[in-house]
């Protein structure tokens, strides 16, 4: 028997997570259910939208406290379905409160106000920010509360509503977080949960993208798909915040503190199997260390703990699917066969992948410029990072420089096509930008005039809609 969550009224809260359990797998959302749920944060958007930011700042604070008391039940939920540690799901919890946290701050903050230039003697013009209605936020599997919450947080501490489309692998996880919410408070249908089977989410997605009262769409996940709900977005003219993959080096430089780089790496690479969007996928090592390095590397990947995920010393456990493990393998024995050398690991356990680590990949294989998403990382080494093969990449990658000669990682740094990359205390916050995405600028013009009728005012005028120029395109994270 399948049974269809929906977002009306009724669903956000314990009631979507237990009509889950009671079916035993995620229920189907189709395209009717799917209307639904968006209709119902419809709804709701004026009245969440005049509540008062103090209030919606109290309601998102109590949802915060609501995750850490239930930290270890959700836990256990993340390691349930995903296959996480007990510590990976634990990690999630603490992160997505202290992030709940930080947006419930944000709900009072004061409307950030821009002066416009006017072009009429005695007027004068500024631009406000506003919400803009109903949020589609879709989370995926790999960190789900801390993605999940993350989808809908800013949204709605700014007011907005939100539809939030479960991931298939862990739809009762991300029910906990719509439980939150709900418990916390907050009024019917200001949030929204949507569950489907794997052969229903093209058809789901479809639905979330061009309903007209979709005002943004929150995606994070692969390239593949992500490519897919921008250009349906696009075709409704609609503005998306995406998230994607990438092949995310670490650059070691000649002065690096090994002990450190190789420590940086070990988390970077493997923690949650990685199974992490941003996850250390490639290491960019200057040739006069990178012996040294991966043999030092290799023997930290070797000692980590494999075993039941449940049990709180391990440190690596099953990776998400047969796919998942497919994958992974296929990568280790193609670079194999092109030239790599195994420095650790390489081997498969059923579901559990050895931590592995590659030595001497070039571009011809497939791990080279592939995303693996699993327990392998490969090193590569280079006199330059231009040299190291930084630049053949095809996604945008954040970048992790390590040296420690002031000024040199962000020198090096420059040579990598980067979307985002760190040096020590140095580093490009997007976050602004993004979530202005998640409000309107509406135009306001004072001054002299008349309006139809007579009367003296406020004229006001969406800019995302009326302006000579268009709203800035959201700055996407990659």
């Amino acid at each position: 028997m399948t049974q269809h969550l929906t977002g009306t009224e009724e669903l956000p809260g314990a009631d979507a997570s237990n009509r889950a359990e009671r079916v035993g797998a995620a229920a189907t959302a189709a395209r009717a259910n799917a209307r639904r749920a968006i209709e119902a944060a419809e709804r709701a958007f004026p009245g969440w939208s005049a509540t008062p930011p103090a209030e919606r700042r109290g309601l998102l604070q109590r949802a915060s406290e609501l995750l850490l008391e239930r930290q270890a039940d959700i836990a256990a939920l993340v390691t349930e379905e995903t296959g996480g540690t007990v510590g990976w799901g634990m990690f999630n919890v603490q992160l997505a409160a202290g992030m709940l946290a930080y947006y419930a701050g944000q709900a009072d903050a004061p409307a950030e106000e821009q002066e416009i230039p006017s072009h009429i003697p005695g007027k004068r013009a500024k631009a406000v920010r506003q919400p803009v209605g109903v949020v589609v936020g879709i989370a995926p599997w790999n960190a789900p509360v801390v993605l999940g919450v993350r989808a809908v947080a800013a949204p709605l501490a700014y007011g907005n509503t939100v539809v939030l489309k479960a991931s298939e692998q862990c739809p009762r996880t991300h029910a906990a977080i719509v439980d939150a919410l709900k418990d916390a408070g907050l009024p019917a249908g200001a949030i929204n949960l949507v569950a489907n089977d794997p052969e229903d989410a093209a058809e789901l997605v479809d639905e979330l993208i061009a309903h007209p009262a979709v005002r943004r769409i929150n995606f994070t996940g692969s390239t593949r798909v992500g490519r897919i709900i921008a250009e349906k977005a696009a075709r409704h003219l609609k503005r998306v915040l995406l998230e994607l993959g990438g092949k995310a080096p670490l650059v070691v430089l000649a002065d690096a503190d090994l002990e450190r780089a190789v420590a940086a790496a070990t988390f970077g690479s493997f923690i949650h199997q990685g199974q992490i969007c941003m996850s250390t996928e490639r290491i960019v090592i200057d040739r006069s260390v990178a012996d040294e390095f991966a043999q030092m590397l290799g023997e930290r990947a070797s000692s980590l703990k494999i075993g039941d995920p449940r049990e709180p010393s391990t440190q690596i456990g099953p990776l998400v699917s047969e796919d998942a493990l497919t994958r992974v393998r296929e990568h280790v024995e193609d670079a194999v066969a092109k030239g790599a050398k195994v420095v650790a690991g390489g081997k498969a356990d059923g579901a559990l992948f050895e931590p592995t680590v590659l030595m001497g990949v070039t571009p011809e294989m497939r791990v080279y410029s592939e995303e693996s998403f699993g327990a392998g990382r490969r090193d590569r080494d280079g006199r330059r990072c231009r040299r190291g093969g930084a630049r053949r990449q095809r996604h945008r990658v954040r970048a992790l420089i390590g040296g420690v000669q002031r000024g040199r990682g962000r020198g090096d740094g420059r040579c990598a096509p980067a979307g985002d990359w760190h040096v020590p205390h140095q580093r490009r916050d997007r976050q602004r930008r993004a979530t202005d995405a998640l409000r309107r600028r509406q135009a306001q013009w004072l001054g002299p005039f008349r309006r139809q009728g007579g009367a003296r005012g406020v004229h006001r005028a969406s800019l995302d809609q009326h302006s000579r120029q268009p709203a800035p395109v959201p700055d996407l994270a990659i």
